[in-house]
């Protein structure tokens, strides 16, 4: 587990980009935290590396999915949970689905509403604001 402090948006955005450029291809990154915490302002953090323009990361919130294509051929997926809260079920096969589609990344906002059907290999990203920073934790689950 590794522990970071930023103190502003383009802080936490640069963060992001350095955690994702050392994940390989195919993992999945779970974010967690309150409504303002950051999760969606760390996902756009991740457009550098997933070559996109920092204005085509959305919050799927009332989509549930964003599909991001890349220069080279590949997808990414950016997964909002929100409204998925007490349908965990569901929500595991949305993700099992989208796996199958051998992406680059899945990133999921919300992730605490996968329950107990967390995918097994995973980045767990926790971010909380705390006295005007965020606060946020980093750990690999193999």
């Amino acid at each position: 587990m590794t522990r970071y402090t930023t103190k502003n948006p383009a802080e936490t955005k640069k963060l992001a980009s350095k955690i994702l450029a050392v994940l390989p291809k195919g993992s999945i990154i779970c974010l967690y935290g309150q409504l303002g915490a950051g999760k969606t302002t760390f996902t756009k953090g991740l457009a550098e590396v997933l070559e996109l323009r920092e204005e085509a990361i959305k919050s799927p919130t009332f989509s549930y999915i964003r599909e991001y294509h890349h220069n080279d051929g590949g997808v990414s997926f950016h997964c909002d949970l929100y409204r998925l809260e007490k349908h965990t079920d569901a929500a595991h096969e949305m993700i099992s689905e989208l796996h199958t589609r051998d992406p680059h990344y899945i990133i999921i906002e919300w992730a605490e509403h996968l329950g107990p059907n967390k995918p097994k290999i995973r980045t767990d990203i926790h971010l909380k604001r705390k006295n005007g920073t965020h606060e946020i934790t980093v750990t690999h689950i193999k």
